[in-house]
């Protein structure tokens, strides 16, 4: 089984001493070397960081892509078998063959997509953000973050999945770009977890903030 990369480990009552930066910080663990330890007590998270390009089972995927995607499968069932999951939360795009939508399924988890519809954007006041935001993704040539807008979202991520009946030991899948923040905002509620990211050179990328993306210029 590919290897994985925690962001950080687990210590009593506090998670991630330090904010996140541009630069994910990273320890190398391998899954198939504990797939048969008992849970972690106490453990409230596991953000699991990846790509979105491999969040779904996309028809005319390559070679290389389709062994990512089965790749994250694994992952996936993997981490929820270890940590005792009660609940796979995830963002990524709706109404798509999530593959952690599929698994929560073949596990009998309960299963939940955490995102905002674009049409809540406006509510939330990030709409002109999150075009930004998509413009810029699309060049491919770097990972960027719309600092407030991110925020909101990832608030409102753990917001969802927190009051959801299954919530207690929960997965959230999310973009890698989003991990370290996810992390530092579990910190702050008080809670504990692990995150983790697949594939594992996801953990080195850079984070590049956005100029001028901010709450002046949403509507």
């Amino acid at each position: 089984m590919a290897q994985i990369e925690c962001l950080a480990s687990l210590c009593r009552g506090v998670l991630w001493g330090r904010r996140p930066k541009r630069r994910q910080r990273r320890h190398v663990s391998d899954p198939a070397s504990h797939g048969s330890r008992e849970p972690t007590p106490g453990l409230v998270y596991v953000i699991l960081g990846t790509s979105h390009s491999i969040q779904c089972r996309w028809k005319g995927a390559s070679e290389s892509e389709a062994k990512l995607i089965e790749g994250l499968d694994a992952i996936v069932r993997e981490l929820a078998v270890r940590h005792g999951i009660t609940l796979i939360a995830e963002e990524a795009p709706h109404d798509v063959p999530a593959v952690a939508r599929q698994a929560s399924a073949d596990m009998g988890l309960q299963y939940l997509q955490v995102e905002m519809l674009p049409s809540e954007y406006g509510r939330y006041g990030i709409r002109q953000e999150m075009d930004m935001l998509a413009a810029a993704n699309s060049k491919m040539n770097a990972d960027y973050r719309c600092p407030h807008a991110d925020d909101i979202r990832e608030r409102y991520w753990l917001d969802k999945a927190e009051g959801h009946p299954s919530a207690g030991r929960v997965l959230l899948v999310c973009g890698y770009a989003h991990a370290a923040f996810l992390a530092a905002k579990v910190c702050d509620r008080g809670k504990a977890g692990l995150a983790v990211f697949f594939p594992q050179e996801l953990g080195q990328r850079e984070v590049v903030e956005l100029a001028d993306c901010g709450p002046k210029g949403s509507v």
